[in-house]
């Protein structure tokens, strides 16, 4: 059994046995913060380990901020902070800011059935050091639709976007579409988990088809206050955003 295989079957172990004596203060309800078309005001603190294909090691400390301009219309900005170990040798590791995501949106249509979400994300190149980001600033148009499942307590939603170039400093060309079906099931108050799919397919190399794959577990011990927990592996690909695996703690807040 390889040292990855070790890693994954003790992450397991430990996200069952945690969720399972979490205490629950939260109502039985869609849990806050798994629809992609919702617009709220949120607040989130994130930890992720990524082990890159290139062999490279990346710690990233994120701090995300929702803000509602209406019922409707939202502003979302992501701030990171990176330490990147390029497992080269001759090359140290470095520490820093990296690029900023920005996601303008508006939430089309707001039914009891279903929801629609069009937006606008930006990948801006602002890494403070060539190694901490991707030296090009991404256009990343997107539409998402959510509609909830109510016998199952679950939602299903699928998410579809265009990343395209537009500038930077080390500027690439890039062509990338990806497929994000998600499928969110509560199992009690409060608690739940997140089957989400990301399929990319990179037009500018040949066509290259990637798959990601991350399950996320939850748990609102409030209305407002929750954490997550979200494994993840990749599957296929040498696209960009498939790694080898991943793995993601996370707090958020919701005001």
């Amino acid at each position: 059994m390889n040292t990855r295989t070790k890693l994954f079957n003790c992450g397991w172990l430990l996200l069952l046995v945690m969720f399972a004596s979490f205490p629950v203060f939260a109502e039985e309800q869609a849990p806050a913060g798994t629809n992609p078309t919702d617009v709220t005001n949120r607040f989130d603190l994130k930890y992720r380990f990524i082990d890159a294909q290139s062999g490279a090691k990346l710690n990233i400390v994120t701090a995300r901020l929702d803000y509602a301009m209406t019922s409707d219309l939202l502003m979302r900005v992501d701030v990171p902070m990176l330490n990147v170990d390029p497992n080269v040798a001759g090359f140290s590791d470095k520490t820093g800011l990296g690029d900023l995501f920005v996601r303008v949106g508006w939430r089309a249509v707001n039914t009891p059935g279903y929801a629609v979400f069009l937006g606008g994300d930006f990948v801006l190149d602002t890494a403070s050091s060539n190694i901490l980001g991707g030296g090009t600033t991404k256009a990343i148009p997107l539409v998402a639709f959510a509609a909830p499942v109510p016998a199952y307590k679950g939602l299903i939603a699928v998410v579809l976007s265009h990343a395209i170039d537009i500038g930077g400093s080390n500027r690439q060309d890039v062509s990338e579409t990806e497929i994000r079906p998600v499928w969110t099931q509560t199992f009690g108050k409060g608690r739940w988990y997140s089957i989400d799919t990301h399929f990319f397919i990179d037009w500018e190399n040949d066509r290259e088809f990637g798959w990601y794959q991350e399950l996320q577990l939850g748990q609102m011990f409030s209305p407002k206050f929750g954490m997550t927990l979200t494994p993840g592996l990749g599957i296929t690909g040498d696209n960009a955003g498939v790694p080898d695996w991943s793995f993601e703690a996370g707090v958020r807040y919701f005001f």
